[in-house]
């Protein structure tokens, strides 16, 4: 369609709804017609969060279970459920260590010049995405603790995805803060297991 009739906008991480506003303005639509969406399923994950589902899949894995359970109860219900889960304040964002953000930027950079060189139309300061934050140190990861209710939530969502979830069955309750994760990610490999088994078990005893 040619370059003149494409147009980039630079996103502002600071104003969500920018994109919107320039899309109307670029269509015509009167202001306020378009409304962000408050979704928290495309939201990112937080450092604990992050944790507790590479210390789920590391367990998953050592048992050798199989790619086709790991999207079942991870992707579709353990993931599925986290996504839904409204994070703490007080809990970290994961941190990009600075080799990696040096590497970003020289990305970054040769992006800009491609898009600048293509003589497309530009909203925004095209600048602004060669900029990059300063990185923090790499520090050694707490990932001995999970929060019990990222723990929880996990649980619940395997519980779903497997079919195991009944009704008005009390269960005791237990704090499961100082719960160690490498404790809470073999326990829910168990799940998952168990998950993925109970349908063979019944076809066997149905056999007999």
């Amino acid at each position: 369609v040619g370059p003149e009739r494409i147009t980039a906008i630079v996103l502002d991480g600071s104003d969500r709804s920018r994109v919107l506003r320039v899309f109307e303005g670029l269509t015509g639509l009167p202001a306020g017609t378009l409304v962000e969406n408050q979704d928290l399923t495309n939201r990112s994950m937080t450092g604990p969060e992050a944790e507790a589902v590479r210390a789920f899949n590391a367990a998953f894995w050592r048992a050798g279970l199989s790619l086709r359970l790991h999207n079942r109860v991870m992707h579709l219900g353990a993931a599925e459920r986290l996504k839904l889960h409204e994070p703490r304040p007080e809990w970290p964002r994961i941190e990009t260590p600075q080799w990696a953000l040096d590497r970003a930027a020289i990305v970054a950079r040769e992006i800009v010049a491609g898009i600048r060189a293509s003589g497309i139309r530009v909203v925004g300061d095209l600048d602004r995405l060669a900029d990059t934050p300063a990185g923090t140190v790499d520090a050694a990861r707490d990932g001995d603790r999970i929060p019990s209710d990222i723990a929880a939530e996990m649980a619940v969502g395997i519980v779903f995805a497997g079919g195991l979830a009944v009704e008005d069955r009390p269960s005791p309750s237990r704090d499961l803060t100082e719960v160690p994760s490498r404790v809470m990610a073999r326990a829910l490999a168990r799940r998952a297991w168990t998950a993925a088994t109970r349908p063979v078990r019944s076809m066997k005893g149905s056999k007999r």
